[in-house]
């Protein structure tokens, strides 16, 4: 068996309304679930539900206002 790389405690995957709100994409995280919910955020290109999990790797589309901003996870904290 070959050990994988250490994790440093962080977590394997998040909520995406969680880490939208961590990252201050929204100021609370009910703003991010209601966006989530009103189709303002996309994950990998497909619209995303506030549940739905988050790891590194993936790509996060996210319209605030009138601003749409695309970034790429590259680890959780």
């Amino acid at each position: 068996m070959v050990p994988g790389p250490p994790d440093h405690g962080q977590p394997a995957a998040v909520r995406l309304d969680k880490w939208l709100w961590g990252v201050r994409f929204y100021k609370t995280r009910t703003a991010a679930t209601d966006a989530c919910r009103a189709g303002h955020v996309k994950l990998n290109q497909m619209p995303a539900k506030p549940a739905t999990l988050v790891k590194p790797g993936d790509n996060v589309e996210a319209r605030v206002g009138e601003l749409e901003d695309v970034v790429a996870i590259f680890r959780l904290v």
